[in-house]
């Protein structure tokens, strides 16, 4: 999967906030969910939602 990614990441670099802009602690969920994305796979942690 990383291979069909790696032109819209230069350097191998994912990077994601561990945290919303109030300071507050991300879910690993929604960081999973975040990383799933925006490699491509749109694959949700949650199917039900949240």
């Amino acid at each position: 999967m990383a291979h069909l990614a790696r032109d819209h990441f230069p350097g191998g670099q994912v990077l994601v906030r561990m945290a919303r802009a109030d300071g507050t602690p991300r879910s690993a969920a929604e960081v999973t969910d975040e990383l799933a994305e925006r490699l491509g796979t749109l694959t949700p942690a949650d199917p039900g939602g949240r």
